[in-house]
């Protein structure tokens, strides 16, 4: 067979940015000293992935990320990018790269905060996108005033990791105060947040503490919800006619889900919480339902949430639920 010799090089440039997408960007941009075919290989690649971790300094990896951006093809549009930063690094440098993500049609932008004393604090005016489909954030602070919104009508999957939601107090000429949290700010009535994110279908909290007055998630395009750990001060409210799969695990708070069309529920927690339904869970087909130590004066409502269940066909319950009704 006649093959050429350098059989990788001779693949489309679609197979070998995929490729190359599975790897840093450092190490993609090593690729250019392979051959000529290489050299301007990496200035093409959608795909920027950069981390603080490859580079012995701060210094040395801002000038890296500098150079990248300013050497790339900016007529190629950018399907991914994640940013993994760990130390003090400035606010206006992860805004800038954030920008120009954002000018260049992210549709998938990842971001990861760790280790920093001061956390970086992003106003929700930064993030106005007409691409972006999926963000997530981790351990990074959000400012934002009574009214504010994203700006995101492509979203469709928010991932909060790590993430404080506080009420920001404005003043009366409508500006907020600037109170530092431990990891973010955000006033969420009633749609506030999400409501410039028409397509939202997915949004998972991690670890998340709430802080704020009235939280409420409503949202007439979202499908699944998972809360798993953290803790909220005020009830949890979820208003989505489209849910059907919501999981709360290990959240201690009380949660009140208004989803008519409910067909499974997970709940997992170490001690009792109230959990509420604006409809019942007369739709529920499948339950998990457990409680680490539940005390014997929570009982009766507990009876009272598993009478709720009259129409499940698969109910699994912990043995510490069923020990509270034995003893």
């Amino acid at each position: 067979m006649n093959l050429p010799a350098d059989r990788l090089s001779s693949l489309p440039d679609d197979i070998i940015n995929k490729i190359l997408s599975y790897i840093e960007t450092k190490d993609a941009i090593k690729t250019s000293i392979l051959s000529s075919r290489w050299k301007n290989t990496w200035k093409s690649i959608p795909y920027l992935n950069f981390d603080t971790d490859d580079f012995d300094s701060l210094p040395k990896f801002t000038e890296y990320v500098t150079h990248v951006l300013s050497s790339r093809n900016n007529e190629i549009e950018l399907s991914s990018v994640k940013l993994c930063f760990r130390g003090e690094i400035s606010q206006a440098f992860v805004e800038s790269i954030m920008n120009y993500a954002f000018s260049h049609n992210v549709q998938k932008m990842t971001i990861i905060c760790s280790y920093v004393r001061k956390h970086i604090e992003f106003p929700l005016s930064l993030f106005i996108s007409r691409s972006l489909k999926d963000l997530t954030l981790f351990e990074c602070s959000i400012s934002t005033t009574i009214k504010s919104s994203w700006d995101l009508p492509t979203l469709t999957t928010l991932h909060f990791g790590r993430v404080n939601f506080r009420n920001v107090i404005p003043f009366q000429d409508g500006e907020s105060t600037s109170t530092e949290v431990s990891h973010a700010k955000a006033d969420v009535e009633y749609g506030g947040l999400f409501s410039k994110c028409p397509n939202l279908k997915n949004i998972t909290l991690t670890d998340c503490d709430i802080y704020v007055d009235d939280f409420t998630v409503c949202h007439s395009q979202l499908s699944n919800l998972s809360i798993k750990n953290g803790h909220s001060y005020s009830v949890v409210n979820v208003v989505a006619p489209h849910l059907k799969d919501p999981s709360v695990v290990k959240f201690k708070g009380d949660v009140k889900i208004s989803a008519p069309k409910l067909s499974s529920l997970t709940y997992e927690s170490e001690y009792y919480t109230e959990l509420y339904s604006a409809y019942g869970f007369s739709s529920l087909e499948k339950v998990d339902f457990y409680i680490s130590y539940p005390y014997d004066e929570d009982a009766p409502k507990i009876i009272h949430v598993l009478q709720q269940f009259g129409n499940v066909k698969y109910l699994t319950l912990g043995l510490e639920v069923v020990e509270v009704f034995i003893f």
